[in-house]
């Protein structure tokens, strides 16, 4: 006991303890060709071997391993004599492993390392080491290759291990890993790591993983298979296998990987990775975040290698989102790309088969959403500039809501079988092809059904055809529709086969309201008020409660003399005449009823645009009447001739006809004047015969003049059977 106490006291003097490492390191330095330096090597007062200042430089005189201090002790002197040693505990402290592979060389220097150490006589026992526990203290480990564009692979710094059960035998080693943490260069802190690790040449493995970092926790299997190529390529050549289970990933440690994730994030997600970072496949897949759910099966390829082209693809696929959670996710690459009118869609699911080859995407899907149901079998390319995107394929709607997405009530839900061929998602981009059928569509409160269409769509012109086989509209359209100008372009022919109007929702006053005939227009302009060019009906019918009416030819012509506006109607059973001068069309009613409304002193007249005037002059047949006031008929040469100004004190008007009927009474030689800026008079009514079917007048006279806030009236008519009844009244 005397002796082994003097062993021990003798080991711990510092001089000691150099030389003996001095000794041991240059009888092993001489012997394989090595690089070893201990500063100290003995006995602590416990006993315990206790190495200081370790430094193993490899064949290039740089560090390989490094540790400051060294403590263990030695279970059994006789396996350490036997090559099998047994430590009860091995603790590092401000260690450094530093592997690394040179330009040019195809082995890093551990490999040649351990080559050193390795003798022309086989052993006859496979080396084994074993120890208790195994303790790391702030320790540095990095893994480098410089034959590789990014050299660093692994880079970990404080490092801080508690392991059991720790085994090397041969190559191989396992532990029991109770606590790991340390924190990489890329940017991300492992807090908690507990697995059982196990290390071969070909592999890593850790079973029942427990990872945890700040933000992030990881429950499952990794497994790390690397071959001889080792971890230097950790990208491209380790290949993982893991399984995992109840995990959560946060998006702030994504970034470390990809910096092109939203912060603050969480993914919950279950599934089994199989490939390299570069190449691998998410299997039985669940993922979650936010409103947003993953489900499928999906394929990686280069996402980290930025000199090829990224491939996802996802099969018997899942995918719930909405616009406010791929906005977030990836705010740099989907935030600006991602249309707002997606948001219209609100939460939707995209089913079925899909491939992302960097701008490319090919899908085979059904998608759901609160727009309604879409079943796609398509190419969408370039969507990094999603306005010039270019497509290729077929999409089948249902109880698709228009209206929700172009933000209008005017158009509805559409039921649609349609192929599409061209590119751009704005009116500026815009052309494509469009085949296909719009089996019912909305629009106006109305369905129409069974359209066919087939025609281009360009910056948007529509320039096709398209059939209507609805039980209220039979129609066949032929030509252009161009809205992408300041002047929007009009050319077409649209064969009317019949019209229910009424049944429509586009003219309700009448009960019945059928319209057939054909339409040819060829005009430009943004609105009513600069349109210039023709609309001309042919053959056209019009069918209400009381009537039919048939009009042979109607044409309408508007154009400018500088900015002097004129409109003519032509039709031999309809109207003949033409409208001039400075108006705007919404004003046309008001300015008539300032102006009749002028001539009585207490009028308040309607608002309108100053400046303002009209001449007009018209020859009206009775069926142009009828259809619009169905209570008056024309006779026929009626005229009507005028003028009115948006000052109220200048309007006339001169109307005539021979005979007319309303509301079932007849006048006959009908003469009205209108001039509310006559010195005489403001109103001349004459009218040659009245007959009512109860009293009947003739000779009928009628004039007013408004002076100073009064109204004076003069009348003079015949009446009776015989006409002896004479009126003469003031």
């Amino acid at each position: 006991m005397l002796l082994l106490l003097l062993i021990v006291i003798v080991l711990s003097i510092p001089a000691v303890q150099t030389a003996i490492a001095n000794k041991v390191t240059t009888n092993v330095n001489e012997t394989y060709g090595t690089d070893i330096h201990i500063d100290r090597l003995g006995l602590n007062w416990k006993g315990e071997v206790d190495l200081r200042g370790i430094l193993v430089l490899d064949h290039h005189g740089d560090t390989l391993i490094y540790s400051e201090e060294l403590q263990t002790n030695i279970l059994s002197v006789k396996k350490l004599i036997d090559g099998a040693p047994e430590f009860g505990f091995v603790e590092m402290t401000n260690s450094k492993f530093y592997i690394k592979t040179y330009r040019g060389e195809l082995e890093d220097n551990l490999d040649i390392f351990l080559q050193k150490l390795e003798t022309d006589e086989p052993s006859e026992k496979e080396f084994i080491l074993r120890s208790d526990l195994v303790t790391l203290k702030n320790t540095h480990f990095k893994v480098v290759d410089e034959n590789l564009e990014s050299p660093v692979a692994v880079d970990f710094s404080n490092i801080n291990l508690d392991a059991s059960d720790f085994l090397v035998k041969g190559p191989d080693v396992s532990a029991q890993i109770r606590s790991l943490n340390f924190d990489a260069a890329r940017g991300f802190s492992i807090t908690e790591l507990n697995a059982d690790f196990t290390y071969t040449q070909e592999a890593i493995t850790m079973n029942n993983l427990l990872l945890e970092t700040l933000d992030s926790y990881i429950k499952g299997v990794i497994v790390l298979k690397y071959g001889e190529e080792g971890l230097a390529d950790f990208e491209n050549n380790v290949t993982i296998d893991a399984r995992l289970e109840e995990s959560k990933i946060s998006t702030n440690d994504l970034n470390a990987l990809y910096n092109e994730f939203g912060n603050n994030i969480d993914i919950n997600l279950e599934g089994s990775f199989v490939g390299t970072l570069n190449d691998f496949r998410f299997t039985e897949g669940q993922l979650a975040f936010g409103n947003s759910r993953l489900f499928g099966n999906y394929h990686f390829q280069n996402l980290l290698d930025e000199e090829k082209i990224y491939i996802l693809s996802g099969s018997n696929h899942t995918i719930s989102s909405n616009y406010f959670d791929l906005k977030r996710i990836m705010p740099r690459i989907l935030g600006s790309e991602i249309p707002q009118e997606l948001k219209a869609f609100g939460n939707f699911s995209l089913k079925g088969n899909s491939r992302l080859e960097d701008d490319l995407l090919t899908t085979n899907s059904s998608i759901t959403s609160a727009v309604g149901s879409a079943e796609t079998n398509m190419k969408l390319g370039n969507i990094h500039d999603f306005a010039n995107a270019f497509y290729n394929g077929t999409i089948r709607l249902k109880n698709f809501n228009l209206g929700k997405i172009a933000g209008t009530s005017s158009l509805g839900a559409m039921d649609a079988d349609l192929f599409i061929d061209g590119r751009g998602f704005t009116t500026a981009t815009v052309n494509t092809i469009i085949k296909g059928r719009i089996s019912s569509f909305n629009f106006e409160g109305y369905t129409y059904k069974n359209i066919d269409i087939a025609g281009n769509l360009k910056d948007p012109v529509f320039n096709g055809n398209l059939k209507i086989d609805d039980p209220n509209l039979k129609m066949d359209f032929s030509g252009l529709v161009d809205i992408s100008k300041d002047f929007n372009q009009y050319d077409f022919e649209a064969d009317i086969e019949f019209a229910e109007l009424n049944k429509l929702r586009l003219f309700t006053r009448d009960s019945i309201a059928v319209f057939a005939g054909r339409i040819v227009m060829d005009m430009q302009g943004t609105n009513v008020d600069d349109a210039v060019g023709t609309i001309e009906f042919f053959e056209t019918f019009y069918q209400t409660e009381e009537d039919d009416f048939f009009f042979d030819d109607f044409l309408v012509s508007s154009f400018f003399t500088e900015d002097i506006r004129t409109i003519e109607i032509k039709s031999p059973d309809m109207v003949d005449g033409r409208i001039s001068g400075k108006f705007l069309v919404e004003d046309i009613p008001n300015l008539f009823h300032n102006s009749v409304g002028s001539i009585y002193a207490n009028y308040i007249p309607n608002e309108v645009t100053t400046d303002q005037y009209i001449d007009y002059e018209f020859e009206i047949y009775n069926k142009l009447v009828e259809v619009f006031v169905p209570q008056l008929q024309l006779g026929e040469n009626t005229r009507v001739k005028g003028s009115v100004y948006s000052d109220e004190s200048k309007f006339k008007l001169d109307f005539r006809s021979p005979e007319l009927l309303l509301y079932d009474n007849y006048l006959g030689k009908v003469n009205i004047q209108l001039d509310n800026d006559n010195p005489l008079f403001n109103a001349y009514v004459s009218v040659d015969s009245l007959y009512t079917g109860t009293y009947n007048l003739s000779d009928i006279d009628i004039i007013n003049k408004t002076l100073n806030d009064t109204l004076y009236i003069q009348s003079n008519f015949k009446g009776g059977k015989e006409m002896n009844d004479l009126f003469n009244m003031r």
